[in-house]
């Protein structure tokens, strides 16, 4: 009975040392675990810091592409207006131009005018000296 006595011993500390092995086993996987679960909560607030500035940066872009197409907007605006003032500007340098022609032909003709009231008044001039000479004539035989 002392055998079996002590071979019930050695395989009861056997057993005790393999659960002791076990037990630090499941510790060991335990703290594993709870390191896991540690890093998990980390990364799940990375993620949602991550969700966060993700969403930020998305309406960053909204903004930023309605502030684009509002520019281009106005700009198709100005380029619209500027092309009226150009023509505009256009037609003011062509009536310009002809107002320069104009005035040119004005004082081209308002010298010839003057020319021919000159050359008018040289023989009314000359017609009345002629008209003068028989009434001083006349005048004389009276």
């Amino acid at each position: 009975m002392a055998v079996l006595k002590k071979q019930f011993q050695t395989r009861v500390n056997a057993v005790e040392e393999e659960k002791g092995k076990f037990q630090l086993t499941a510790e060991s996987k335990e703290r594993e675990i709870n390191g896991l679960k540690e890093e998990l909560k980390i990364l799940q607030v990375s993620k949602y810091s991550l969700e966060k500035k993700l969403n930020e940066l998305e309406q960053k872009v909204q903004l930023q592409t309605v502030a684009k197409d509002n520019q281009l907007s106005q700009l198709s605006e100005v380029e619209k207006r500027f092309a009226a003032i150009s023509r505009q500007c256009g037609l003011v340098k062509q009536a310009h131009e002809k107002l320069g022609q104009n005035v040119e032909e004005a004082t081209r003709l308002n010298k010839k005018l003057m020319m021919a009231n000159k050359n008018q008044e040289n023989v009314m001039h000359d017609l009345k000296q002629v008209l003068q000479k028989p009434l001083n004539t006349w005048n004389t035989m009276k």
